[in-house]
């Protein structure tokens, strides 16, 4: 099985906007649970993270470097829209570009690149083949 991890806008003008961005990446994870249940475990930093930020247990350089360390284990990054207006998303697209992890960027709300994901997949079964 394997890990992608779900990159986008975590910090809002306010709660409502922290909120509708968690519900963006939950909304991926639970697609990509949904079509490969046997082949992709999304990691959603968002969900594993986002409350220390809000309980104020962590500084958000602290989260960031949590979520480096997390994404360093993925095998492939989903980049949510509005991905490019976040420090800490552009940080992950980076970090993963930097180290040859797969890139995928869903471009708009009601679309998922499934084709590339689909042939990603399947350039993966055949070389485990």
């Amino acid at each position: 099985m394997k890990l992608i991890y779900i990159a986008g806008p975590f910090v809002g003008k306010n709660n409502a906007e922290i909120q509708q961005n968690i519900n963006a990446a939950v909304d991926a994870s639970r697609y990509i649970q949904d079509v490969w249940p046997d082949e992709l475990c999304p990691v959603c930093p968002h969900t594993n993270f986002g409350g220390l930020e809000l309980m104020g247990t962590c500084t958000q350089d602290q989260i960031m470097g949590m979520c480096i360390a997390l994404l360093g284990k993925c095998d492939a990054i989903l980049m949510l829209p509005g991905w490019e207006d976040s420090r800490g998303a552009v940080r992950e697209r980076d970090y993963a570009e930097e180290r040859g992890i797969r890139r995928f960027y869903r471009e708009e709300i009601g679309h998922m690149p499934v084709n590339e994901i689909h042939a990603w997949l399947e350039n993966y079964r055949q070389e485990k083949a």
